[in-house]
């Protein structure tokens, strides 16, 4: 494993890549992300990017995290919760090279999660909604001239919690 991490990085930095950002660039991402301070869901993440000009850009995204089984504590009652999150951040970029670019980001973030109760032949759903803040930041590193591995970490004040995101963006 750790022969196949290590090839794995140095084809990375090996890799010739050209990866400039300037105004009216556009990008789309793909993502997983985790709630870290909550009972650990795990989202898949989609989202853009449109550079207003070649150091701010504005990166609308949504998750979708899987839904999680709770304990009800109460025989025969069963439950599950399943947040989402709508997200348009800011991102404001720090610096970097043509293969590694670094951000700060801060936005506003519309959540909600559906929980649902079930037992003895019935089932109830009720839904939440909250609106709050983003702040984090992240890096791109950039694979070839048109795709780059993304890495974000955030807080989310509806969620309280910091959220880690990895995935891979493509640049059009």
């Amino acid at each position: 494993m750790k022969k196949l991490l290590f090839l794995f990085v140095a084809c990375l930095a090996l890799s010739p890549t050209s990866n400039a950002q300037e105004k009216g660039d556009i990008s789309g991402f793909l993502g997983v992300s985790y709630l870290a301070n909550t009972d650990g869901f795990v989202g898949i993440n989609i989202g853009g990017e449109y550079m207003i000009t070649d150091k701010l850009s504005v990166a609308p995204s949504y998750t979708y995290f899987l839904k999680k089984d709770q304990n009800t504590g109460i025989q025969g009652l069963t439950g599950d919760i399943q947040p989402y999150a709508i997200n348009l951040d800011a991102r404001y970029y720090l610096g970097g090279d043509n293969s590694l670019r670094y951000y700060g980001m801060a936005g506003v973030a519309f959540t909600g999660a559906k929980v649902t109760v079930s037992g003895v032949g019935q089932s109830q759903s009720t839904t939440d909604t909250k609106t709050g803040l983003n702040i984090g930041g992240g890096i791109f590193y950039a694979l070839s001239d048109s795709l780059d591995l993304v890495g974000q970490v955030k807080y989310s004040t509806p969620f309280s919690a910091v959220e880690p995101m990895v995935g891979i963006s493509y640049n059009f």
